[in-house]
């Protein structure tokens, strides 16, 4: 008869003797990485010229970058930084080159990866989002906060390169207002319109600002505010200018207008960070937050959550075009991927080492055995601790907060064990 384990929940204290601490001792001189795969992931994207291409990078610092050229059956690091990567660009007349930027600086990579080059962005100013002209590989466009007037208050502002990066020309969208551009959108049939969009607070509350150029960034006018939250994404319809969906603090907004008045679309929770609009198929768009990717079939009517209670944290979204298209979704347990439009999903972070891992527990009575609380995830299991090849299992999950803080073990019980939950 197969064993039961049973799992108790202290929720606020631990009783008993605890025989696993959270740090083991190596008697080598080396160390072995034995996972489980997967940790908080910031952004995630996939080259527009192969989507078997993906890069992913990392919340821990140091930062590290990941590449997949499989994709996502595995990954490997190929950079590590001491600041957060907030986003990847792809130059789509050189399939081989990538570019990946900081709040400060600006990384770019030839050779699928392999290695960087690094250009400081301009000194203080926070760049929140950056993106590739699509008629213009050497033209950047990119959304941030500065301090540049005299009691360093921040404001928002709008940046564009001409040059790759290497120099800049600044536009205050937002003026002594404590403002923030957080995201700049180009018109795939027209790049000479922009929207650019961010927040500032007014009378105490946070509110969405949206700004609009049709001369490539020369010039914005101010389009009518959205009262909830700010602005953390705007996506575009491929060929009706005038639709526009906005992702802010609140959720999901809608425009048929240009921009003029917007409405909002029930049916999505959570701080929305993605929107994607299908090329073939325009009425279908998904959408991400840090509960959950949706998808909605009717122009963003209504919509359906895709991955349930899957979601824990926003990392970034990549769908691909088609009627049921492959879908990633990454959040603070790593990557997880659909191949039939959302119906189901895999875990896909082979590769990925930033686990959070806030406790560990050894049986007494069985050494090969060993319990990992996965911060933000689960807590998983392995047979063979001590074996050449480790393979984990996630337990079904039986806590409400975001970790285990520690596990105690009853010295002659070894399938029993106390879990204390920690976090909110």
């Amino acid at each position: 008869m197969e064993k039961r384990i049973e799992l108790r929940l202290i929720c606020s204290l631990v009783v008993g003797l605890c025989l696993a601490p959270a740090l083991v001792i190596c008697q080598s001189n080396a160390w072995e990485l034995i996972g489980p795969d997967g940790g908080p992931i910031l952004t995630i994207a996939q080259d527009p010229a192969n989507n078997n291409i993906l890069y992913a990078a990392t919340q821990e610092l140091p930062c590290r970058i990941y590449r997949s050229s499989d994709h996502g059956q595995s990954w490997s690091n190929v950079l590590s930084t001491s600041q957060a990567i907030f986003n990847f660009l792809f130059d789509r007349t050189k399939p081989s080159a990538v570019y990946a930027h900081t709040t400060y600086t600006l990384y770019k990579s030839l050779n699928d990866g392999q290695t960087w080059t690094s250009t400081t962005l301009p000194a203080n100013a926070v760049f929140w989002t950056v993106v590739i002209d699509p008629a213009n590989p050497s033209v950047l466009h990119a959304g941030a906060q500065d301090s540049v007037n005299s009691n360093s208050q921040w404001r928002g502002a709008y940046y564009k390169s001409t040059d790759g990066g290497s120099s800049w020309s600044r536009t205050l969208l937002l003026a002594d207002t404590g403002g923030q551009i957080k995201w700049v959108s180009i018109d795939p049939a027209n790049p000479q319109i922009i929207y650019a969009g961010g927040g500032a607070i007014y009378n105490g509350y946070y509110v969405m600002r949206i700004f609009k150029s049709t001369d490539g960034g020369g010039t914005f006018v101010d389009l009518p505010p959205v009262p909830n939250g700010g602005v953390n994404v705007i996506a575009l319809h491929p060929t009706n200018a005038r639709r526009i969906y906005l992702g802010g603090n609140g959720g999901v907004y809608t425009s048929l207008d240009g921009g003029n008045t917007w409405a909002y679309s029930f049916g999505v929770f959570g701080s929305v960070y993605k929107i994607v609009v299908d090329k073939g198929t325009p009425s279908i768009v998904y959408a991400a937050s840090d509960v959950g990717a949706y998808k909605s079939t009717d122009d963003g009517k209504s919509w359906t959550n895709l991955t349930g209670d899957l979601s824990n944290g926003f990392g970034g979204m990549i769908v691909e075009q088609g009627s049921s298209p492959s879908i990633f979704y990454a959040n603070s347990a790593g990557v997880i991927r659909s191949l039939d439009g959302g119906t189901s999903w895999q875990e896909c972070s082979n590769g990925i080492s930033a686990a959070h891992i806030s406790a560990l527990c050894i049986p007494t009575l069985s050494p090969r055995t060993l319990y990992a609380a996965f911060e933000y995830n689960n807590v998983y299991k392995t047979n063979g601790a001590v074996g050449t090849t480790v393979q984990w299992q996630p337990l079904k999950k039986f806590y409400t907060c975001k970790y285990i803080c520690a596990f105690a073990n009853p010295p002659n019980s070894p399938d029993k064990l106390y879990a204390g939950e920690g976090g909110q």
